[in-house]
């Protein structure tokens, strides 16, 4: 895993996390449940669909959900049609996210989608691979 934070920022919540369906999406999807377990805070889960219809979108959130259904955290569900870098910062804006947790290596995300996203919010990224 590599944390990535600008000057002046630090892990907040609620989490959110981009969530494909790959396996490293699933890891990214339970590690970003467990930084959102503190009793004190909001342990609302965004969880980011990457889909390229809802039809795909309603089989991802079922996988999370199921992978999520023994644990206390609530999931919010929003879905991502492409990997467009300021309709994703958006989401994270009015969503209120303090921490973006991404599967490294995602098709969907690459680096320079990545770098561009970097670029526009200011939110610490946590890489799970």
């Amino acid at each position: 895993m590599t944390l990535i934070l600008k000057e002046g920022t630090c892990l907040g919540v609620p989490l959110a996390v981009v969530y494909d369906g790959s396996p490293v999406a699933e890891r990214a999807l339970i590690v970003a449940e467990n930084l959102g377990q503190q009793p004190e805070d909001d342990q609302t889960l965004i969880v980011l669909l990457m889909a390229e219809n809802s039809e795909r979108a309603r089989v991802l959130q079922g996988e999370a959900a199921s992978l999520l259904a023994d644990r206390d955290t609530v999931a919010r569900y929003r879905l991502l049609t492409s990997a467009n870098v300021l309709w994703l910062a958006d989401i994270l804006q009015v969503e209120g996210c303090g921490t973006l947790v991404l599967p490294a290596r995602s098709s969907a995300l690459q680096n320079s989608v990545l770098v561009a996203l970097l670029e526009h919010i200011d939110l610490p990224v946590l890489l799970v691979t």
